[in-house]
């Protein structure tokens, strides 16, 4: 059956009008999914991966910061040591 103008769209049964519809939204979608939120997607789990890096390095860097203060009070300490010693 060949659809030839909007006549004949119109005489189609509701079910087959629905599929039809239906058939295109699938369409359009893998469409916009393919071309557009793929690559979004992609550039998401990069750029997430990233984050959690730059999140731990940043762990690291607080904690060794955190023991700055520990660090320079033994330093001062053994400088107390040192002159008392001489």
């Amino acid at each position: 059956m060949s659809i030839t103008s909007f006549d004949d769209i119109k005489k189609l049964s509701p079910q087959v009008k629905i599929i039809a519809v239906g058939i295109i939204f699938l369409i359009l979608g893998f469409l916009y999914w393919s071309y557009f939120l793929s690559s979004k997607l992609e550039a998401r789990k990069n750029l997430k991966t990233k984050y959690e890096e730059l999140t731990q390095k940043v762990n690291e860097k607080q904690l060794i910061a955190n023991q700055k203060q520990k660090y320079i009070k033994e330093v001062a300490a053994l400088k107390q040591k040192f002159e008392l010693a001489m």
